[in-house]
């Protein structure tokens, strides 16, 4: 009986050893585990204020150049719109138009659009070119501008009407995803045109914006306020334009459809856009300008030096 007791007693130690080194080996490893633990990490600030501050101090320094590069293609595009394509419309039999007889008309509508995202791609990339060459003293540069701008112009184009598709369907589904891919590709432009991505200027855009788009939607609707604020200025002048002419002896119907006056809200649609269009794309440069800072620490002038 004791040589019995004995061996229980030997093996209830070797059976006690295992867990004491079993304990100690996870106790270390907890330790080492939490030692090795990434510490938590917080972004910079993408500063959005800073980002206003630079948009507004460019603009103004350069308000003519900025409204000069946006009015004169935007007048252009909405003349066509209003008196060629209008006055088709307005000139042609409605049952012509919505038949199969009218695939021309269509065709052209259709072109006409296709060329106006083309045109407004290529004023967003001659703009945030200006802007950051405008942002380093030398000037907005517009020669320079608009060959970077040409160069890039089929995937700025393809990618460009890409992403315009992939928002709108975004902005179906209760405008918040529509605003959410806007950010993510809020700087693919300004990706091709200074660092000559190409057809990569869409994932390059995609990789910046990473951990910053509420962000870039937050400057959005910065921008959207502003534009709304400007939009009651236009609506009150443009009511007031309407009485103007009413008074001159014609009915409100015969007033708003006047020749005369589809000019005159024309030209105002044309100047108001000039005027606030470029502070969106403006600050769509510092915003490049700024993740460049901040993911890889790039300096301003290096965006440059690709046309060097």
């Amino acid at each position: 009986m004791a040589m019995c007791a004995r061996i229980s007693i030997i093996v209830s130690r070797h059976r006690a050893e295992p867990s004491r080194e079993a304990a100690q080996l996870k106790s270390q490893t907890k330790g080492d585990i939490m030692t090795d633990a990434p510490t938590p990490t917080t972004l910079p600030n993408l500063d959005i204020g800073g980002i206003i501050n630079s948009t507004f101090q460019i603009y103004s320094r350069n308000f003519v150049y900025f409204f000069l590069v946006v009015f004169v293609p935007y007048l252009a595009l909405q003349l066509f719109f209003s008196f060629g394509l209008g006055m088709a419309a307005m000139g042609a039999n409605p049952e012509i138009i919505l038949s199969d007889e009218a695939g021309g008309y269509w065709g052209l509508l259709a072109v006409s659009i296709l060329v106006s995202i083309i045109v407004f791609l290529m004023i967003q990339a001659v703009v945030v070119r200006s802007a950051v060459s405008a942002k380093l003293g030398r000037g907005v540069e517009f020669g320079t501008a608009f060959r970077a701008a040409l160069g890039g112009i089929i995937p700025i184009a393809l990618l460009g009407i890409l992403a315009t598709l992939a928002i709108s369907f975004g902005m179906l589904l209760f405008i918040v995803p529509g605003l959410y891919l806007a950010a993510m590709f809020f700087v693919m432009v300004p990706a091709i045109v200074f660092e000559n991505r190409g057809f990569g200027g869409l994932a390059r855009s995609v990789d910046l914006t990473s951990g910053y788009r509420w962000p870039i939607v937050g400057l959005f609707l910065i921008y959207v306020l502003i534009s709304f604020a400007i939009g009651i200025i236009i609506a009150i002048i443009a009511g007031l334009a309407m009485f103007a002419f009413s008074a001159a002896g014609n009915d409100v119907l015969t007033a708003t459809t006047s020749t005369p006056y589809l000019v005159f809200l024309t030209l105002l649609d044309a100047v108001v856009n000039a005027a606030v269009y470029p502070i969106a794309l403006i600050a769509g440069g510092m915003v490049f300008v700024r993740l460049r800072e901040i993911k890889e620490g790039g300096e301003t002038s290096d965006l440059l030096k690709v046309f060097e």
